[in-house]
């Protein structure tokens, strides 16, 4: 009896066990992070006027409407045009609501975007010469912008802090930079790695510092940006690399300063 008792009792301790792990494993798989999609975290409203010194460039983002409907420009030319630098300027322009892409304008061309078919954006592209292409592709979220002015102002919207995480896609097109109609969309995961502090014409900026990275090794891009911890997070520096296949993509540019940068609302 004493032997039946001892075998019940390794049985039922050993189911027990078995029963725990189970648990454990299900209770693991449910309590893994979940990443909220950018789509549903940005803040567009937090947006103010902008000007900023790159380089020998001006960058403006400003909060506009056009037909009736709120957008943001974002656009940037030389300080002091010349005949060697006046085709240097880029203008995006983004749905005030959602910051997808509508239009882009560059002295090399035009992308027109259209979205009035759920689950589908329809490009238009429009040569130096009026000539036009159209490519239709199929997307299953909002696509932003990481070509050109455009792409501080996501980063300007989100509800970034430390260890913040979001996920997002971007269609990506050679065009118009390139007289090339290759469009591709890409995947990228964002996140909050750290915060450092920037100085800027002795103008002290608490920052975060905010790396994107692309799913694939040899497409998108890789970015890191130190944006300025009060919003609108507007970025003092950044590095910015597209991606070839190169394991060592991270470090491959040094990180670009801006020169200077005004608010209609101090961030700091």
């Amino acid at each position: 009896m004493q032997t039946n008792n001892a075998w019940s009792s390794k049985v039922g301790y050993h189911f027990f066990i078995f029963i725990f792990s189970i648990s454990a494993i299900g209770c693991g798989h449910t309590s893994q992070e979940s990443i909220v999609r950018a789509e549903h975290l940005i803040k567009p409203d937090q947006l103010t006027e902008t000007f900023m010194y790159w380089g020998e460039n001006i960058c403006v983002v400003v909060p506009d409407t056009m037909n009736g409907r709120k957008i943001i420009h974002a656009f940037h030319s030389p300080l002091s045009p010349n005949r060697q630098n006046q085709t240097d300027y880029d203008n995006d322009i983004l749905d005030g609501a959602t910051l997808q892409p509508i239009e882009k304008h560059t002295a090399n061309g035009t992308i027109i975007y259209d979205y009035s078919i759920k689950g589908e954006v329809k490009l238009k592209f429009i040569g130096t010469t009026k000539d036009t292409a159209t490519q239709t592709i199929k997307i299953s979220h909002p696509n932003y912008n990481l070509k050109g002015p455009g792409t501080g102002v996501f980063f300007a919207c989100l509800p970034l802090k430390t260890g913040f995480k979001t996920e997002f896609l971007e269609i990506r097109s050679d065009f118009p930079y390139e007289q090339s109609f290759k469009t591709v969309v890409n995947k990228y995961k964002l996140n909050v790695i750290g915060e450092e502090k920037i100085v800027k014409n002795n103008k002290s900026f608490a920052t975060y510092v905010v790396e994107v990275d692309s799913d694939s090794d040899s497409s998108g891009i890789y970015m890191k940006r130190w944006v300025t911890k009060r919003p609108p997070h507007h970025g003092l520096q950044f590095i910015y690399t597209i991606k070839n296949g190169e394991k060592n993509y991270k470090s491959l540019n040094p990180p670009y300063t801006i020169r200077d940068i005004f608010f209609t609302n101090n961030p700091n």
